[in-house]
């Protein structure tokens, strides 16, 4: 900085700071649709902590690697298509809050399908130049044509 240089406003740098969060969160959201669309469980689960937590839409915490790998291993071939957006970005440090929605394809045995939407709050954290998920909770509602085979809790069995 110059001598005599004016420090940018406040504002100015949060204004900064959460555009720089936005892009790097909606870099890794659409790496997680592309990824989830197309099947891929080991690059799915690189855009998770080891200690992520995921609540899909009626089901119970997923917790940790293992769990989570689990579920997505158990959900993946049922999805057809996945959409999520961001309506609201929040962020402290290393840590950033996305709240948006999302809306799935599900795939089902007779071959067609049947679309999931709701609410998604995802919690990021950054690890060096990336952001990965650390939370995820879907809240929607699981269509009565997937209760038989999930059980009623949003995991397929």
């Amino acid at each position: 900085m110059t001598p005599g240089a004016r420090l940018p406003a406040r504002e100015t740098v949060r204004a900064q700071f959460i555009s720089d969060v936005v892009q790097g969160v909606d870099e890794t959201r659409r790496s997680w649709m592309e990824e989830v669309q197309q099947d891929d469980l080991d690059k799915v689960m690189k855009l998770y902590t080891a200690e992520a937590v995921v609540i899909p839409p009626g089901g119970l915490p997923q917790k940790g690697t293992e769990a989570v790998r689990a579920f997505w291993e158990a959900t993946l071939p049922r999805i057809g298509s996945v959409e999520a957006g961001m309506i609201d970005v929040d962020a402290s440090g290393q840590m950033a809050m996305v709240a948006g929605s999302y809306s799935m394809e599900w795939r089902l045995p007779t071959g067609s399908s049947v679309r999931e939407s709701g609410g998604l709050l995802t919690v990021y954290v950054r690890n060096g130049k990336r952001w990965l998920i650390r939370a995820q909770v879907f809240g929607g509602e699981i269509p009565a044509a997937l209760e038989p085979e999930t059980g009623g809790g949003g995991q397929p069995d």
